[in-house]
């Protein structure tokens, strides 16, 4: 009975995780729909100069609006402990 009740509880746990993972994905893509629109720009190379750019300042502003909610700080937690803080396409790499 025990090991049953585990197994569906790691079951659980295990698509609750692929859940996670693909609305991650969702959001990451979402952004970068929004930002190539935004941007009338299509070249990779020339959005990570102006994120690359931008970023101090993106920092701080988002900083701000997120350091002031229970919510974004514990996302922020969550993603730092996850590693899944960084899983979109427009990752600064300096």
């Amino acid at each position: 009975m025990a090991k049953k009740s585990i197994e569906s509880i790691e079951e659980q746990i295990k698509k609750l995780q692929e859940k996670k993972k693909r609305a991650i994905t969702k959001r990451n893509n979402e952004i970068g729909k929004y930002i190539t629109e935004k941007w009338n720009s299509e070249d990779l190379e020339v959005i990570k100069n102006v994120i690359d750019q931008l970023t101090d300042e993106a920092l701080k502003l988002i900083g701000n609006s997120t350091e002031n909610t229970d919510e974004g700080k514990q996302q922020t937690e969550n993603d730092n402990m996850s590693g899944e803080g960084n899983t979109n396409d427009f990752t600064r790499t300096n």
